[in-house]
């Protein structure tokens, strides 16, 4: 399928410049490629949100529960800080891909 990807790319290539055109970066074909990687990392945004919530209400449950107990509380504040940090890497990675792919989350 990469193979037949790329000779219908060179095909346009040579069409738009035996045309007098330029070469367009992403022809029509290219184009479902984005729209399969969009749909696979919206789908890994909604698992990787899903799992951050479970993780913020799991650790939640064990902060409640320590009580008077100090270090269960402080591995219960590290692992909420740890997951709000992934869960910000994650935004950040994927309003780079927004960026980076034509049409992407559109």
């Amino acid at each position: 399928m990469i193979k037949e990807l790329m000779v219908l790319a060179a095909e346009e290539v040579q069409t738009n410049v035996l045309n007098g055109g330029g070469a367009t970066a992403v022809s029509d074909n290219g184009k479902e490629i984005f729209d399969i990687l969009g749909i696979i990392l919206n789908v890994m945004t909604v698992g990787v949100v899903i799992a951050g919530i479970a993780g913020i209400l799991m650790v939640a449950i064990r902060y409640t529960s320590a009580g008077a107990n100090e270090q269960q509380v402080a591995i219960a504040k590290r692992r909420i800080l740890e997951i709000v940090i992934g869960l910000a890497i994650w935004a950040v990675f994927y309003m780079a891909l927004r960026w980076l792919i034509p049409g992407f989350g559109l």
